[in-house]
């Protein structure tokens, strides 16, 4: 038997209902930070592929860096002799991101001969952009086509994404448009996960490339996107999750993506979270929402509201169409001061909504938003008092008063026979009404072994706790251990500000005698055993071999008889 000890824990906080597709994460500066220390080159820059090199730049740019070796990378990208599609891709492409001036004579016709029907989808898309990084035109009508033909060969999810990426600098909108068309079948493909996310296979590259090109080409060709709210929310939604990327070229493909959530022709998602604790109190009144895009931005100034809040326990509603106020110093926050509406203890429904004063279609996630909130109040605890008594009297018996924080100063007396009964109530300080908590506990700690059991004190209709313990029938789950116990009620609950632990009284238990186990058994369950002696059952007693023999010899003379006889 050993005894279990109590941790108590009251968890509180908001949170969006998992359900709700609205997004409950932003990429903040903490995020940006971590990403920064990611995607530095190392020194000499030679030591580093093209494809890094790109990758790196293209990411300290996103993240608004200043390039460092910018010069040393300028040099190192002229002195390269590499003609292969892909790493002039990465040559033009980093060189234009450091207006690092390159020699594109020696790479034009290679890049305009990739330009033809049986060339992959990769390579017409990295000629195609490698020209214009060295300001070639091209020919969109002709690269339309040839990438047309290459997409029907193969028509991969990546292949979609980056003809989708290509077909946005086309000049010609019937160019465009043979791209557009497409939008709708690559949307159905992607996969929905908990209701709540929405990606494609493959993960984040091939994800973020489709949508990339998504929002590029529909914008390019002045064109409806073809993405449902739900659905970019829902993308939105992935790319967030995976904001722990660790390579300069997932970072680069997140934060691409992302910055297109913050600005573009059709869907700038919102995201409406509480800001600090959302557990309000006297001390701590106000409740504080943050309003921000995707990047932690500030979306300028908003109407935010408080559409409705509703206790959750009893559906009451108390507050209808509260304004938050700005905060000043941070054009982010918002804040009210909860408690002004005098609501009761109890965690809250909140519905929140964020408009800016000038109607803008492109705000999604922006009405509506469900948070949490809980009130906390202050317990005390009131006609507390304790009682020993025989247990064939019905919990009658000596009664003695408590009042908290005190201790009784004489240890109480009891044994097998008797009963101790605990009774108190709960008072909110704050209102003044009984209360019940969701944590009720009486703890008996053995003062020698340090060793604990604990019991629930349960109320009833009226409140009135009470906890009756038959010591007859609970000195098995005390082990028959004799001695000195302190007896401590515990309350805690997710809405009181004050959780208590109160030593009571010690009481000196005289369980059983017969039954006591040692100090070192009780002490320790890892206490060697008494040895466990098993007894083999004895061998039993067999015939002489040479009965044994003569019988076999017996059973199988018939046989011998009946082969001499046919012989």
């Amino acid at each position: 038997m050993h005894f279990t000890g109590v941790v108590m824990m009251c968890l509180m906080g908001a949170h969006v209902l998992t359900a709700n597709p609205n997004p409950t994460t932003i990429v903040d500066q903490s995020d940006l930070d971590r990403m920064k220390t990611l995607v530095h080159l190392s020194a000499p820059v030679s030591t580093n592929s093209l494809s890094n090199i790109y990758y790196s730049l293209f990411s300290q740019t996103l993240l608004s860096q200043t390039i460092a070796q910018s010069t040393d990378i300028c040099n190192h990208l002229k002195t390269q002799t590499d003609q292969t599609i892909e790493s002039i891709f990465y040559i033009t492409s980093a060189a234009k991101l450091i207006n690092c001036q390159i020699s594109g004579a020696q790479y034009v016709s290679k890049l305009e001969s990739a330009l033809k029907e049986d060339s992959p989808v990769a390579d017409i898309y990295r000629a195609a952009i490698s020209l214009l990084n060295l300001g070639k035109a091209i020919d969109s009508t002709k690269v339309a086509k040839v990438l047309v033909t290459a997409l029907k060969k193969d028509e991969s999810l990546i292949n979609t994404g980056l003809a989708f990426q290509l077909a946005a600098k086309f000049t010609k909108a019937e160019d465009r448009n043979l791209f557009v068309e497409k939008i709708g079948d690559v949307i159905v493909q992607a996969d929905e996960v908990d209701g709540k996310f929405l990606q494609f296979e493959g993960g984040l590259g091939i994800t973020a490339s489709i949508v990339s090109g998504v929002y590029q080409l529909a914008s390019a060709s002045n064109k409806p996107i073809g993405l449902k709210n739900d659905q970019a929310l829902k993308f939105a939604n992935y790319f967030l999750s995976r904001k722990y990327v660790l390579t300069p070229k997932s970072i680069s493909e997140l934060l691409e993506v992302l910055k297109l959530f913050t600005n573009n022709k059709y869907h700038i998602p919102v995201i409406i979270t509480n800001y600090g604790s959302s557990a309000l109190s006297p001390s701590n009144p106000v409740l504080t929402v943050r309003v921000t895009n995707v990047l932690g931005a500030s979306l300028g100034p908003l109407a935010v509201t408080i559409d409705s809040a509703v206790k959750v326990d009893d559906k009451k509603t108390v507050l209808t169409k509260k304004t938050l106020q700005s905060v000043q110093g941070d054009s982010k926050l918002y804040a009210i001061n909860f408690l002004d509406s005098k609501p009761l203890r109890g965690q809250y429904d909140l519905l929140v909504s964020a408009v800016p004063s000038k109607a803008d279609p492109r705000l999604i996630a922006n009405t509506g938003v469900q948070l949490k909130a809980i009130v906390l109040t202050q317990v005390s605890i009131v006609s507390a008092e304790i009682t020993v008594a025989d247990r064939d009297t019905g919990g009658s018996g000596a009664v003695t008063k408590l009042e908290y924080p005190k201790a009784i100063s004489q240890p109480l007396e009891a044994d097998s026979q008797q009963r101790v009964v605990l009774k108190f109530q709960l008072k909110d300080k704050i209102v003044g009404d009984l209360m019940s908590a969701h944590q009720t506990f009486v703890q008996l700690t053995n003062v020698k072994t340090k060793q604990d059991i604990v019991f629930i004190a349960e109320h009833d209709s009226a409140l009135n706790y009470k906890l009756d313990l038959n010591l007859q029938t609970k000195a098995k789950d005390l082990n028959h251990m004799n001695g000195l116990y302190e007896i401590s009620l515990i309350i805690g609950d997710a809405v009181i500000s004050n959780p208590i632990q109160w030593k009571i009284a010690s009481i000196n238990l005289q369980l059983s005698s017969s039954h006591s186990p040692s100090t070192e058994e009780a002490v320790s369950p890892f206490v060697s055993k008494p040895e466990i002696k098993h007894l083999f059952r004895e061998q039993e007693i067999r015939p002489a071999p040479v009965v044994s023999n003569a019988f076999s010899i017996l059973v199988l003379l018939p046989i011998v008889i009946l082969f001499g006889l046919l012989w």
